[in-house]
Protein backbone atom coordinates (compact mmCIF):
# COMPACT_ATOMS: atom_id res chain seq x y z
CA UNK A 1 0.00 0.00 0.00
CA UNK A 2 2.63 2.48 1.07
CA UNK A 3 4.43 1.59 -2.27
CA UNK A 4 0.98 2.07 -4.49
CA UNK A 5 0.57 5.17 -2.15
CA UNK A 6 4.28 6.78 -3.50
CA UNK A 7 3.94 5.92 -6.84
CA UNK A 8 -0.12 7.42 -7.12
CA UNK A 9 0.10 10.38 -4.71
CA UNK A 10 -3.17 12.02 -3.49
CA UNK A 11 -4.13 15.29 -5.41
CA UNK A 12 -6.88 16.13 -3.24
CA UNK A 13 -6.97 18.02 -0.52
CA UNK A 14 -9.41 17.19 1.74
CA UNK A 15 -8.45 13.59 1.33
CA UNK A 16 -4.75 14.49 1.86
CA UNK A 17 -6.22 16.51 5.09
CA UNK A 18 -7.93 13.49 5.96
CA UNK A 19 -5.40 11.47 5.48
CA UNK A 20 -2.97 13.58 8.06
CA UNK A 21 -5.77 13.88 9.89
CA UNK A 22 -5.72 10.43 10.92
CA UNK A 23 -1.75 10.63 11.05
CA UNK A 24 -1.69 12.91 13.46
CA UNK A 25 -4.83 11.49 15.49
CA UNK A 26 -2.50 8.20 15.67
CA UNK A 27 0.16 10.23 16.80
CA UNK A 28 -1.78 11.50 19.47
CA UNK A 29 -3.18 8.31 20.92
CA UNK A 30 -0.52 5.96 21.36
CA UNK A 31 -2.58 3.30 23.47
CA UNK A 32 -4.87 3.14 20.53
CA UNK A 33 -2.32 2.71 17.82
CA UNK A 34 -0.28 0.45 20.19
CA UNK A 35 -3.11 -1.98 20.50
CA UNK A 36 -3.46 -1.97 16.50
CA UNK A 37 0.02 -2.62 15.97
CA UNK A 38 -0.16 -5.44 18.86
CA UNK A 39 -3.21 -6.83 16.62
CA UNK A 40 -1.23 -6.82 13.09
CA UNK A 41 1.87 -8.45 14.76
CA UNK A 42 -0.37 -11.43 15.19
CA UNK A 43 -1.55 -11.46 11.25
CA UNK A 44 -0.11 -13.60 8.88
CA UNK A 45 0.84 -12.71 5.30
CA UNK A 46 -2.46 -12.57 3.68
CA UNK A 47 -1.70 -11.40 0.74
CA UNK A 48 0.30 -14.56 0.19
CA UNK A 49 -1.98 -16.80 1.43
CA UNK A 50 -4.95 -15.63 -0.96
CA UNK A 51 -2.45 -15.45 -3.78
CA UNK A 52 -1.88 -19.27 -2.98
CA UNK A 53 -5.33 -20.02 -2.66
CA UNK A 54 -6.50 -18.15 -6.63
CA UNK A 55 -3.53 -20.07 -7.97
CA UNK A 56 -4.88 -23.62 -6.61
CA UNK A 57 -1.48 -23.79 -4.93
CA UNK A 58 -2.91 -23.63 -1.40
CA UNK A 59 -2.37 -26.02 1.62
CA UNK A 60 -4.87 -26.08 5.11
CA UNK A 61 -2.18 -23.36 6.46
CA UNK A 62 -3.15 -21.31 3.85
CA UNK A 63 -6.68 -21.03 4.94
CA UNK A 64 -5.73 -20.85 8.69
CA UNK A 65 -4.14 -17.96 7.97
CA UNK A 66 -6.93 -16.22 6.02
CA UNK A 67 -9.15 -17.13 9.11
CA UNK A 68 -6.31 -15.79 11.49
CA UNK A 69 -6.13 -12.95 9.39
CA UNK A 70 -10.30 -11.81 9.41
CA UNK A 71 -9.82 -12.48 13.42
CA UNK A 72 -7.33 -10.24 12.96
CA UNK A 73 -8.91 -7.89 11.27
CA UNK A 74 -12.49 -8.06 13.13
CA UNK A 75 -10.62 -6.81 16.02
CA UNK A 76 -8.77 -4.05 14.51
CA UNK A 77 -12.64 -3.26 13.01
CA UNK A 78 -13.99 -3.44 16.98
CA UNK A 79 -10.87 -0.88 18.19
CA UNK A 80 -11.87 1.25 15.33
CA UNK A 81 -15.98 0.77 16.05
CA UNK A 82 -15.12 1.98 19.71
CA UNK A 83 -13.35 4.99 18.95
CA UNK A 84 -15.56 8.25 17.66
CA UNK A 85 -12.66 9.29 15.55
CA UNK A 86 -12.26 6.22 14.17
CA UNK A 87 -15.57 4.92 14.03
CA UNK A 88 -15.88 5.72 10.04
CA UNK A 89 -13.01 3.78 9.81
CA UNK A 90 -14.41 0.83 10.85
CA UNK A 91 -16.37 -1.95 8.60
CA UNK A 92 -19.77 -3.78 9.67
CA UNK A 93 -20.03 -6.19 7.27
CA UNK A 94 -21.92 -9.86 8.30
CA UNK A 95 -20.61 -11.63 5.51
CA UNK A 96 -16.83 -11.22 6.99
CA UNK A 97 -18.20 -12.60 10.72
CA UNK A 98 -20.01 -15.29 8.04
CA UNK A 99 -16.67 -16.11 6.69
CA UNK A 100 -14.87 -16.56 9.79
CA UNK A 101 -18.14 -18.51 11.68
CA UNK A 102 -17.67 -21.03 9.05
CA UNK A 103 -13.56 -21.37 8.48
CA UNK A 104 -13.83 -21.91 12.58
CA UNK A 105 -16.18 -24.77 12.31
CA UNK A 106 -13.93 -25.88 9.44
CA UNK A 107 -10.29 -25.94 9.92
CA UNK A 108 -8.64 -27.51 12.46
CA UNK A 109 -6.55 -24.94 15.20
CA UNK A 110 -3.30 -26.88 13.96
CA UNK A 111 -3.68 -28.03 10.75
CA UNK A 112 -1.13 -29.96 8.45
CA UNK A 113 1.01 -28.25 5.99
CA UNK A 114 -0.29 -30.27 3.14
CA UNK A 115 -3.91 -31.40 1.98
CA UNK A 116 -2.43 -35.31 1.32
CA UNK A 117 -2.01 -35.22 5.12
CA UNK A 118 -5.65 -34.77 5.57
CA UNK A 119 -7.16 -34.13 9.33
CA UNK A 120 -7.73 -30.68 8.43
CA UNK A 121 -11.41 -30.79 8.39
CA UNK A 122 -13.22 -30.60 11.89
CA UNK A 123 -15.31 -33.61 13.10
CA UNK A 124 -19.14 -32.51 12.89
CA UNK A 125 -18.50 -30.02 9.93
CA UNK A 126 -19.52 -32.45 7.28
CA UNK A 127 -21.58 -35.84 8.06
CA UNK A 128 -20.61 -37.65 4.85
CA UNK A 129 -17.21 -36.49 5.26
CA UNK A 130 -17.46 -38.07 9.15
CA UNK A 131 -18.79 -41.17 8.11
CA UNK A 132 -15.92 -41.44 5.13
CA UNK A 133 -12.85 -40.89 7.62
CA UNK A 134 -14.66 -43.34 10.32
CA UNK A 135 -14.93 -45.83 7.74
CA UNK A 136 -11.39 -45.62 6.74
CA UNK A 137 -9.93 -45.43 10.22
CA UNK A 138 -12.18 -48.25 11.58
CA UNK A 139 -11.92 -50.30 8.32
CA UNK A 140 -11.24 -54.11 9.98
CA UNK A 141 -13.70 -53.37 12.58
CA UNK A 142 -16.73 -53.10 9.85
CA UNK A 143 -14.88 -55.94 7.87
CA UNK A 144 -15.28 -58.17 11.08
CA UNK A 145 -18.70 -56.55 11.41
CA UNK A 146 -19.66 -57.67 8.27
CA UNK A 147 -17.70 -61.05 8.17
CA UNK A 148 -20.24 -61.67 11.05
CA UNK A 149 -22.94 -60.92 9.21
CA UNK A 150 -22.65 -62.92 6.85
CA UNK A 151 -21.47 -65.98 8.56
CA UNK A 152 -24.80 -65.87 10.56
CA UNK A 153 -26.59 -65.31 7.20
CA UNK A 154 -25.02 -68.09 5.03
CA UNK A 155 -24.30 -70.17 8.37
CA UNK A 156 -20.53 -70.84 7.50
CA UNK A 157 -18.58 -69.75 10.40
CA UNK A 158 -15.46 -69.80 8.64
CA UNK A 159 -15.49 -67.08 5.97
Amino acid sequence: MLARWIKTPLINTNKINSRLDFVEFCINNKTILMNIRKVLSTIPDLERSVSRILIKKCGPRDVRSVLIALLGFQSINQICQDNITLKNLGINDQRISSLINRLTNAIVENPPLLVREGGFIQKGYDKQLDEYLSLLNNAEYYIRKMQNEYSAMTGIPSL
